[in-house]
């Protein structure tokens, strides 16, 4: 494999990308992930790459990637925006929009609209408006999760690191989050 294509899934990588199917890098790893974990774990970087889920990620240590703000905050949007849509798509459109193949405009997307939700963005994650949602929504793709094009968001196959992430972290969740 090329020296070029290394450095650039180790940049991607080391700044909490994943890397799905469909990016251009996917295949290198898919086709080197042996020799990809050697390589990174000799400079103390773990890759992980879960070819059934299509995509890879560097495991942070100790869970930093986890404990970083940015990536609570995003964690905790799309999840408020999993339960925020339950009740208004079938079961066919949901499980779409969980696997990637559904997008959604941004402008249907209005977490305010719940007490609960609204609630939670102002007094957990410090979001006052839907306007101020959404620009986090498009800023905060970089972290591979979701993506937002042309003012649609989809989910990535990424995203179930946050199922993970919500399933292991639950009691901290909810008890950071507003009580009932």
């Amino acid at each position: 494999m090329e020296q070029k294509i290394t450095k650039q899934i180790f940049d991607a990588l080391r700044k909490g990308k994943h890397i799905s199917v469909g990016d251009s890098l996917w295949v290198h790893i898919e086709d080197n992930k042996d020799q990809l974990k050697s390589l990174f774990s000799q400079i103390g970087f773990n890759l992980q790459v879960r070819s059934e889920k299509g995509y890879a990620y560097f495991l942070p240590d100790d869970d930093d990637l986890a404990k970083k703000d940015s990536v609570r905050k995003i964690v905790g949007i799309l999840n408020m925006i999993l339960l925020d849509l339950k009740p208004k798509l079938n079961q066919s459109e949901m499980e779409q929009f969980i696997q990637g193949n559904l997008s959604l405009p941004l402008s249907s997307i209005n977490l305010h609209a719940t007490a609960r939700f609204s609630n939670a963005l102002r007094s957990v994650l410090k979001i006052s408006d839907v306007e101020q949602l959404r620009n986090i929504l498009k800023s905060s793709d970089r972290y591979g999760f979701h993506k937002v094009e042309n003012d649609r968001l989809s989910l990535l196959p990424a995203s179930h690191r946050i199922f993970e992430f919500s399933m292991k972290h639950a009691d901290q969740l909810l008890n950071g989050g507003e009580a009932d």
